[in-house]
């Protein structure tokens, strides 16, 4: 029998996207970054690091962003993470926006007036600089135990403030509109574990980068081969388990590409389990059956 060979391509997001699924994105994430900018300022007064509320603002945006991705088929990772950002950031200037509105709520007139009449926001947010930032909880009076940014410090505080919320928005936003979707369908795909290699000696003569190679070139027979191979070289006993992950289209099955992600877990620093993919390729959709019979009777991969 010939040797099974496939056509393979590195994965690649198609960058679709429509005005319909941007406009749903933009307004989501615009009314997101005002709620979460309020509910950041309303935390602010009792958590002891400021930047925990913007950080889970950020969070809160990119859960927020990644289901309008979802229902807006947004598949550009590219303008994906480019609203995630600019919603950070608006949460955060927000965020301190709020903080000077119940400023102005609970200051006397007068201060209020100086505040209205010409310093306003930009100046409140210059002034809170000169106070500095307190990186203790703000019920705390007692000058020992409250760490004090200074000037420059406070504006650089507010940087990374902005800059983590951005970034876990713009991160998670990113990572959604990257994920394979079928354009025959318009339609997310699936993803399942199709079945993994053991790389302990005695079980299949499969290195990471083995594995790597005969999924990027296609010759899909080589894995069957594998049945009779010899014991794993020693050095790599620190490795466990290869993972491959399969992705399909839920409406057409093998009329549709498939994307292949190959998962290798590690034992890291002090024995801690990292999880990483090495290889992300697409497979013609006849290679669906191929794979499934193939990977029927490997040994399952568990992250044990």
């Amino acid at each position: 029998m010939a040797p099974l060979q496939f056509d393979v391509v590195p994965y690649r997001p198609d960058h679709g996207w429509d005005a319909h699924g941007l406009a749903l994105v933009a307004g989501l994430m615009s009314a997101g970054a005002l709620v979460l900018g309020y509910v950041a300022s309303f935390l602010s007064q009792w958590l002891v690091l400021a930047m925990l509320p913007a950080a889970l603002a950020g969070g809160g945006l990119g859960a927020l962003g990644a289901y309008s991705i979802e229902r807006g088929r947004l598949r550009h990772p590219l303008i994906a993470g480019v609203a995630g950002l600019l919603a950070g950031c608006t949460a955060v200037v927000l965020m301190h926006f709020f903080d000077y509105q119940r400023f102005l709520g609970d200051a006397p007139p007068q201060v209020q007036a100086v505040f209205l009449e010409g310093r306003g926001f930009l100046g409140y947010m210059d002034w809170q600089a000169q106070v500095g930032v307190q990186l203790a909880d703000v019920n705390n009076h007692n000058p020992q135990e409250v760490a004090n940014l200074g000037y420059w410090g406070s504006y650089a505080y507010w940087v990374f403030e902005m800059a983590a919320a951005a970034l876990i928005a713009g991160y998670i936003m990113r990572f959604r509109a990257s994920l394979p979707f079928c354009t025959r369908c318009k339609a997310w795909k699936t993803e399942r574990i199709l079945g993994g290699f053991n790389t302990y000696p005695g079980v299949a003569n499969l290195s990471p980068e083995k594995a790597v190679t005969i999924l990027s070139t296609g010759a899909v027979s080589r894995f069957a081969e594998l049945e009779d191979a010899g014991p794993q070289p020693a050095t790599k006993l620190h490795w466990s388990p290869l993972t491959l992950r399969l992705a399909e289209c839920p409406n057409c099955k093998q009329e549709a590409p498939i994307e292949l992600r190959l998962e290798e877990l590690a034992k890291g620093y002090q024995g801690r389990r990292l999880i990483r993919t090495i290889a992300h390729v697409t497979y013609p959709g006849e290679a669906l059956s191929v794979f499934e019979g193939l990977f029927a009777d490997k040994v399952r991969s568990e992250y044990v």
